[in-house]
């Protein structure tokens, strides 16, 4: 075997998955993995890849925090009495005060974001969107207490 293609396989070995500074995926359990930078979501169970799905997340207005979470509670009807909208499908990371979920809603082609506005013409107000059947499924899939939730980078470019 060529030396300088063992050299590249090793290398290739040490980039993170997702990009400059992305957090690892953990091995054990379930996580969904939200990239703010893609725009993408990622279901990995046990360090595997299941399942991927486009989201959008909150903007320059509402922005929807990095960091890892845990889902604290489902609910497949919800309705937000703060935002006068029903939430279906919701898989909440953050309950009290300011709730954000990752839950059914409209996710516009990238290209119809606009880049010159902080403020696309969808509000996420810092939830994270994803449409049907992504996200029925993603709802079924993870479970209350457990299934973590890696939320990296911050939205931009809109």
């Amino acid at each position: 075997m060529n030396i300088a293609f063992v050299l590249l396989f090793i290398l290739v070995g040490f980039l993170p998955a997702f990009g400059e500074n992305s957090p690892s995926i953990p091995k054990e359990g379930k996580v969904i993995f939200i990239n703010q930078l893609t725009q993408t979501g990622t279901a990995y169970e046990n360090g595997i890849k299941l399942f991927d799905f486009n989201v959008i997340t909150g903007d320059g207005v509402k922005i929807t925090d990095p960091g890892e979470y845990v889902v604290v509670q489902k609910r497949r009807r919800y309705f937000s009495k703060t935002h006068n909208t029903w939430m279906p499908y919701s898989l909440f990371f953050i309950w009290n005060g300011d709730r954000k979920a990752i839950h059914e809603g409209e996710v516009p082609p990238k290209e119809h974001l606009n880049p010159k506005k902080r403020r696309s013409a969808l509000a996420t107000n810092g939830c994270v969107h994803v449409t049907r059947p992504e996200i029925v499924r993603l709802f079924d899939w993870a479970e209350e207490g457990k299934t973590k939730i890696i939320i990296h980078g911050t939205r931009s470019g809109d």
